[in-house]
């Protein structure tokens, strides 16, 4: 049996960028980074695992999972209320591991959840990112180590 046991995460870091004259201040909280989880592939074949911005989880392959993943939270304060955000994502599709040359970890489909964010009352906007992971074929027996990637997220207020 082909194990690999894998913990991720996958790190966000925040631009905020604006376009007003006046000197604005706002306050961006990474509240939780997205997670993978802990998990076994049990065997050579490629698979994938998916973190919903809405926290569901699906997978395919053959993966066991010990330690559900989770989706990531990110928290705007100081924008006026009702104030629409736009949210850019980027990100590099390739997660680092001890092993990289040997396991293929990549990350696509970032997704951000409520698709129109907007502040409440109280200046406060939260959103929700989520993500797909691909495992290649050529995963090596008894890996265990953590991987870790980037994903930057550019927040904008609408004018």
């Amino acid at each position: 049996m082909r194990v690999l046991a894998v913990i991720l995460a996958a790190l966000i870091s925040l631009t905020f960028s604006t376009h007003a004259r006046a000197q604005v201040s706002y306050t961006v909280t990474i509240v939780e980074d997205l997670s993978f989880g802990t998990f076994v592939k049990t065997d050579n074949l490629a698979a994938t695992l998916t973190i919903g911005p809405d926290n569901s989880i699906t997978q395919s392959g053959n993966i066991v999972r010990f330690v559900n993943g989770h989706r990531a939270e990110v928290m705007v304060d100081g924008l006026a209320p009702n104030q629409e955000i736009t949210v850019d994502v980027s990100f590099s599709p390739y997660l680092g591991g001890a092993s990289q040359s040997l396991v293929k970890l990549t990350i696509d489909d970032v997704t951000i959840l409520p698709s129109t964010i907007r502040a409440q009352s109280n200046g406060r906007a939260v959103f929700y990112v989520g993500a797909r992971l691909h495992s290649d074929v050529a995963t090596p027996n008894g890996m265990n180590e953590v991987h870790s990637g980037n994903i930057t997220i550019t927040v904008t207020p609408v004018p």
